[in-house]
């Protein structure tokens, strides 16, 4: 994904993130993110194979648009509880940076 299209894709998640949060303000962060990642990538058209994500606490994850390659520009939300934040950059590199989190 290009940056300018995964910069267009971040602003919308967290837009949408906002107003789900609002919504819904008991429910986990990693269900609104991800549901706010689908809206984007729906939105935009985003060229990839949906969310994915994975968790290393009961309250600590991150979701992504999978992009095919690990290593390519994409969107990804680090998730708390109820706080999400958004991200343009690798998730794979993220990864490389905290291994602990993954193991």
């Amino acid at each position: 994904m290009n940056i300018e299209l995964a910069t267009k894709v971040a602003k919308t998640a967290r837009l949408r993130y906002k107003e789900l949060a609002r919504l819904n303000p008991d429910r986990h962060a990693s269900f609104n993110a991800s549901e706010a990642l689908e809206y984007a990538e729906a939105l935009h058209g985003s060229p990839t194979f949906g969310v994915e994500g994975s968790c290393w606490t009961m309250h600590d994850g991150i979701s992504y648009l999978n992009t095919g390659d690990t290593y390519e520009t994409t969107v990804y939300a680090l998730t708390h509880r109820y706080d999400a934040r958004f991200y343009v950059g690798s998730w794979g590199d993220y990864v490389e940076r905290h291994p602990s989190r993954f193991n």
